[in-house]
């Protein structure tokens, strides 16, 4: 089970992703902000 499933089943309505800080450019940001798009794909969460 995923850690957003957990989180989800706990009551979780939101999650905010944040890349600040990781010292990224804007390339970096979007491909952060992807590759967590895709596990929320892989886990099942069908609204990401």
């Amino acid at each position: 089970m995923g850690i957003l499933k957990q989180r989800k089943d706990a009551g979780l309505t939101h999650l905010c992703m944040r890349t600040l800080g990781g010292e990224l450019d804007a390339k970096g940001h979007l491909e952060a902000l992807a590759d967590v798009h895709e596990i929320l794909i892989e886990e099942g969460h069908r609204d990401a």
